[in-house]
């Protein structure tokens, strides 16, 4: 973004980005559904007076503009790039006894789903539940629990909600194809460190906003 003097450092709102960050963890923004985390940036950007604009595919395409010393004036421009939506999932099936498979949305490992919180989006509403193991209790399994295998097949989403049958997982408006949004569940530690799913890259786009910041409030020739 700049050439400054390497002694020269603009200050960074640190109380700007920790809470962007969070507002930023709180919108559930699986790929496929990132419309409400999209406009929430699109109102940080309008807040800074950064102009944008956005792509039918829903990208923001931000452009800062600033006077340009004439020794600069054909320098190339630079870009920055960060994404908004995340790792989840989606309903592959509706069981027969109500609870729901799941298949994920982007690549990671099961492993790590199992015994998250989330929210599944139906075309009527929200409902929230819990991702488990489909032997999860050692009162009944024993140490099978332990030798089940590791896949997404082997989990399975129970929506907090009286659910016996597929008929009332469908009479909630449940449907093969809902999206689901794992919690970000984040975690700040007194020494500085953050813990919570979706860093990546939410924890990229708060700094491009605080950094976008930093530069608009110093008034900085581009």
């Amino acid at each position: 973004l700049l050439r400054l003097n390497p002694m020269q450092k603009l200050p960074i709102d640190a109380d700007y980005l920790k809470t962007t960050l969070l507002e930023l963890l709180a919108i559930p923004s699986p790929t496929g559904l990132t419309d409400e985390i999209v406009h929430y940036t699109g109102a940080k950007l309008d807040a800074l007076g950064v102009s944008y604009e956005l792509t039918r595919r829903g990208t923001i395409r931000a452009i800062l503009r600033r006077t340009m010393p004439e020794r600069r004036r054909y320098n190339p421009a630079c870009a920055i790039v960060a994404h908004l939506d995340t790792l989840g999932a989606m309903v592959r099936e509706i069981k027969p006894n109500g609870r729901l498979g799941l298949m994920p949305v982007g690549t990671w490992s099961s492993r790590w789903a199992e015994g998250g919180r989330v929210t599944l989006f139906t075309d009527s509403g929200r409902e929230r539940g819990s991702v488990l193991p489909r032997m999860a209790s050692g009162h009944v399994y024993n140490e099978a629990i332990d030798t089940q295998p590791v896949s997404w097949g082997q989990l399975e989403l129970r929506v907090d909600e009286h659910i016996d049958s597929a008929d009332d997982a469908r009479a909630l408006g449940i449907r093969v194809g809902d999206f689901v949004a794992f919690d970000a569940g984040p975690e700040l530690l007194d020494n500085g460190f953050i813990a919570s799913r979706h860093l990546d890259n939410k924890a990229g786009v708060a700094a491009v906003l605080a950094a976008l910041k930093a530069v608009v409030e110093a008034d900085v020739p581009m």
